[in-house]
């Protein structure tokens, strides 16, 4: 038995679900399905997910399932693929404000969060398995490898560019001078 909780605050809809076992998720699925058309923010994952290569799709196809779970108020999706991380394949998402590397196996699942601001080195490679990503994150190495050709690339850039753009100064607030 699963009992469910609505609330609002400001703008956002807020579900509390309370009961046993593992159908939370597709309670809460059926709650959102009677809500108009447009009324819920998918943070962008719908368009991400539908410009994803067929072979990310398959390899992430559980870590990107629920993946709205994970976003916060006013993130927004990117970009996804897949790839290998620590022996393990995972789901690589880029946000507007962070990467995840999320991984849901049969007993295990686990989720790396990467600010870009703590991003210091980027570099890719190529071999015939696919692409690789390493990064140097607060000093310490991830290496990404097994990625869809061209998607370690394109996840590089588009980390790169979000990282300077995180760490660009702010715009000094000059003074008017007074030409009087």
């Amino acid at each position: 038995k699963m009992n469910a909780a609505i609330s609002f605050e400001g703008d956002i809809l807020k579900i509390s679900i309370d009961g046993l076992g593992n159908a939370h998720a597709p309670f809460a699925a059926e709650i959102l399905g009677l809500l108009p058309t447009g009324m819920i923010d998918d943070h962008g994952v719908g368009e991400v997910i539908a410009a994803m290569d067929k072979s990310a799709k398959f390899f992430a196809s559980l870590e990107i399932n629920n993946l709205i779970e994970d976003m916060r108020s006013g993130e927004r999706a990117l970009f996804i693929t897949s790839g290998v991380n620590d022996d393990r394949t995972c789901a690589i998402i880029l946000t507007n404000q962070r990467v995840l590397l999320k991984d849901n196996g049969v007993m295990k699942h686990s989720t790396k969060e990467i600010d870009p601001r703590s991003v210091t080195s980027i570099s890719t490679g190529k071999k015939l398995t696919g692409e690789s990503v390493s990064l140097t994150v607060s000093g310490s190495e991830l290496e990404i490898t097994t990625m869809p050709h061209g998607r370690g690339t394109e996840f590089a850039e588009r980390l790169r560019a979000l990282r300077d753009e995180a760490n660009a100064p702010a715009p000094s607030q000059t003074p008017a001078t007074d030409s009087g």
